[in-house]
């Protein structure tokens, strides 16, 4: 019972936390053990397999129990992704079933895991509880630049198996210490041979804003904040005394669309020239119409800092993510590949009785289209701006460094499930990319976690989330990147090896 416990303890907490060393090697170990010489039939082990990993999910996910904004309904998501998963996990009991249990059942079995793991990119939204982020905070998420985040989650199952029938310990720990020495001699490497490219002084932007504060909802009278109030909070925030390359502000950073005319221009001059005086007056462009938009503002910043300005904005019918430049070089903008659903999209939006039940259940009335090309920013170096939950997808930005891109920045509002785990753990997704690929992470999200990850996905710094205050981050980064094998090779190297590891270890097991 100590060892069950104690194995619920290491996996279950051990995502966003330095305990993810000891679930790398042991976590999943005792547990395997206990079962395996508890039960002899593979039905009573699926089944403690079934109820200790949804325990442990249960606990990973549980800020998906937040239904403030997303209502009662998505504690059914809850409890089907619960099930689910613990259904895939209970699968890796029919490997146990032997009397001798071998290096090549620990390969099968790995080989297995993976595979299912790779299967949730299909029918979940991105791939948010991979064993290998139980690396995030540790030195070995650097072996990621080999195999992605599916070699992580290999490397861990692969040890604690092994565990059980490795006759030398010594081989066993050199295993299990493997990838932190990788990490060490790749760390050493890159800062000894590859230069800097740029530094570049930044200024991520953190809003904390409320959705009820950001747009009207239905049953929060009062708490509205006007959008040129929205962009007030943020101007107070910024520094005109410090010389800037680029300022980041989050996704949806501000009420309305990006090019809907809606403020009156003489009060948005009144209000820039009092925040930036009358200097400032020279970095508002000229303007034939009565009213702008948040377009019009968003380029006046980007001419008033002589900076680049990226910032999420809805563009009509997409959510989007928007490049301006200073002076007569028209913006660049992407719309997100990846929506949400539920909370970007209605699900089975066809048939009218399945839309009045999410339209009841969780709120979702309208949609956005999915966007259907990528773009690299031409900024100070190539950028690649992902929105949300695209950062959650390995290949999609794997495919964005192939492009060119040497910087990552990601724009995010984590404030639908507010109080929660949502922040860290999305935070820890994006310092694997930056380890997948070898380049720097900028993050500048409404309430999540505001900071820069560098190319070992180590975090280099952060500001304190917030649900109620805007806040700024200032720093001058010395930009570097590097080649990485994941970067050529992507998730088919890895998920080719496990084929060919669960081919032959069924084979093998049949003979």
């Amino acid at each position: 019972m100590f060892l069950i416990l104690f194995s619920l303890f290491l996996v279950a907490f051990g995502q966003n936390s330095i305990f993810g060393i000891g679930t790398a090697a042991i976590g999943y170990a005792c547990f395997w053990r206990t079962i395996n010489r508890k039960f002899s039939r593979t039905r009573d082990r699926f089944w403690a397999f079934f109820v200790w990993y949804a325990i442990c999910l249960a606990i990973q996910l549980s800020w998906l129990t937040s239904t403030r904004y997303m209502g009662l309904g998505i504690l059914v998501i809850y409890i089907l992704i619960i099930i689910l998963f613990s259904l895939q996990f209970g699968s890796l009991a029919f490997f146990f079933n032997t009397k001798s249990f071998s290096l090549k059942h620990c390969i099968a079995l790995s080989s297995f895991y993976v595979i299912l793991e790779w299967s949730r990119l299909f029918y979940i939204p991105g791939n948010w509880i991979p064993a290998g982020l139980f690396f995030s905070s540790t030195p070995a998420i650097q072996f990621a630049a080999l195999f992605g985040v599916y070699g992580l989650s290999f490397w861990v199952m692969f040890i604690n198996s092994y565990a059980l029938c490795a006759k030398n310990r010594f081989v066993w720990c050199a295993l299990a210490l493997f990838p932190y020495l990788f990490g060490f001699v790749q760390q050493e490497y890159v800062k000894r041979f590859i230069p800097v490219e740029q530094n570049l002084s930044i200024a991520l932007v953190q809003t904390g804003i409320l959705p009820e504060q950001k747009d009207r909802m239905h049953g929060y009278a009062g708490s509205y904040i006007p959008p040129i109030i929205q962009w007030e909070r943020i101007w107070e925030k910024l520094d005109q005394e410090t010389k800037v390359d680029l300022i980041v502000l989050p996704e949806a950073a501000v009420g309305m669309n990006a090019y809907h005319r809606y403020y009156p221009f003489e009060m948005v001059e009144i209000l820039w020239q009092y925040h930036f005086g009358k200097k400032g007056l020279e970095s508002l462009s000229f303007c034939e119409d009565k009213k702008v938009s948040n377009a019009y503002i968003a380029q006046s910043l980007a001419n008033h800092f002589q900076a680049d300005v990226i910032l999420g904005l809805v563009n009509h019918r997409y959510n989007s993510a928007f490049c301006f430049h200073p002076g007569e070089i028209p913006p660049e903008h992407t719309a997100k590949r990846f929506l949400v659903p539920l909370g970007e999209y209605v699900p089975f939006s066809q048939n009218k009785w399945m839309a009045n039940f999410f339209s009841e259940n969780f709120g979702v009335n309208g949609t956005f289209d999915v966007g259907n090309e990528t773009k690299i920013f031409s900024s100070h170096l190539p950028i690649a701006t992902s929105i949300c939950v695209e950062e959650t997808y390995s290949q999609f930005m794997r495919d964005l460094r192939k492009q060119g891109a040497r910087l990552f920045v990601n724009v995010t509002n984590d404030i639908w499930f507010p109080k929660s785990g949502l922040p860290s753990h999305h935070f820890n997704l994006g310092k694997i990319r930056s380890a997948e690929n070898g380049v720097y992470s900028l993050r500048s999200c409404n309430t999540g976690i505001t900071g820069v990850i560098d190319c070992f996905g180590k975090v280099v710094k952060t500001i304190q989330p917030s649900e109620e205050k805007v806040d700024v981050l200032y720093m001058n980064v010395p930009i570097k990147s590097f080649k990485t094998l994941y970067s050529w090779w992507g998730d088919g190297a890895i998920l080719s090896l496990c084929a060919c590891g669960l081919m032959l270890g069924l084979i093998r097991r049949k003979n």
